[in-house]
């Protein structure tokens, strides 16, 4: 379970051998939510969340918008190892 990016008290996690849709782990202070990372015509969207506050759910949605890209290169990269 590497962490790609920390940032804010935010680590997205993406595991090795993870079921498709493509999608990330956003972890902080015992909350996390899960988001697809969409594709290139398709925004990241909220798949769903656990004990995280719904300020936090935006902010981890955000966070993945930003690095869409890097995170489904690492994606594949992990699928395909």
């Amino acid at each position: 379970m590497p962490v790609i990016v920390s940032e804010q008290g935010f680590n997205v996690v993406l595991y090795f051998n993870d079921h498709d849709p493509p999608h990330a782990h956003i972890k902080k202070a015992g909350g996390e939510t899960r988001i697809l990372l969409g594709d290139a015509e398709t925004e990241p969207s909220v798949l769903d969340s656990q004990n995280m506050p719904a300020k936090d759910i935006k902010k981890s949605l955000a966070l993945v918008i930003l690095y869409q890209d890097f995170l489904l290169q690492k994606w594949e990269e992990f699928r395909n190892a």
